[in-house]
């Protein structure tokens, strides 16, 4: 078994209020040996809660997990099958706060939820 993993950056909705748009950085997730369309599709967040855990708080601490299951998949014969997964960072953790290091410098209010809303539902998910 061979887990696919692609690089994503999304752009999140703009903001009434003048702030800078922020970008989400995800991974998208398949098994390279199945190539199958059918399927469930994973969306998958971290967690976001203490600072002091906000280092290893971003979208590739799924990656063991989504190792194992894609490879259990492959040993059950009926099950219902994983297409895709996708793990995403939010836009101040991770390769997220990279890419919007400048504008979260400048960022007076916090991140608004509903962007991870946003790019699930716009995205071709």
């Amino acid at each position: 078994m061979v887990l696919t993993i692609e690089p994503y950056v999304f752009n999140a909705p703009h903001t009434l209020d003048g702030n800078p748009t922020l970008k989400m950085a995800a991974k998208r997730y398949t098994d390279a040996d199945r190539g199958s369309t059918d399927g469930i599709t994973l969306l998958l967040a971290h967690g976001a809660g203490s600072p002091l855990l906000k280092a290893i708080q971003d979208k590739e601490q799924w990656e063991p997990t989504l190792d194992k299951m894609f490879e259990a998949q492959h040993r059950k014969v009926g099950a219902m099958r994983i297409r895709e997964a996708w793990a995403f960072d939010w836009q101040n953790h991770g390769d997220s706060a990279l890419i919007n290091r400048d504008a979260l410098h400048t960022r007076p209010r916090p991140i608004c939820k509903r962007s991870l809303i946003y790019v699930s539902g716009r995205s071709r998910l």
